[in-house]
């Protein structure tokens, strides 16, 4: 897996971030804006199918949101959304056991669960 790269807006006060992840076929765009808000957008894209890859880049995604937290001092919450039956199964299972969700809910067909990164005390 590798981070493909990093873009930060130096204009806003708590700049604006965005992360692509890449792993195999799929990337994973994770964005954390100066609100203090993350969302992410995984493209699984085309080709042979790498087993793990989903777990490996929201395990990535997780890690990047408590370090942005950390530096900023600040909590951030993160919001995954999604209306897609194998990934909601994923976001109950293997997205439970990577971000451990302080809740989640299914409304109108699309689940969402959420989970606030606050900084680590030292930092």
């Amino acid at each position: 897996m590798k981070e493909v790269g990093t873009k930060v807006d130096p204009v806003r006060a708590c700049s604006d971030q965005a992360f692509y992840l890449t792993d195999g076929n799929k990337i994973l765009t994770l964005r954390i804006d100066g609100d203090q808000t993350a969302s992410t957008l995984l493209d699984t894209g085309f080709g042979r199918r790498k087993v793990g890859s989903t777990r490996r880049l929201y395990g990535e995604a997780k890690d990047k949101l408590q370090q942005t937290a950390d530096s900023r001092g600040y909590p951030i919450s993160y919001v995954f959304k999604t209306p897609v039956p194998v990934m909601k199964d994923w976001a109950r299972t293997h997205g439970q056991t990577i971000f451990n969700w302080d809740l989640v809910l299914e409304e109108s067909g699309t689940l969402s669960a959420f989970k606030t990164f606050t900084p680590c005390k030292g930092n």
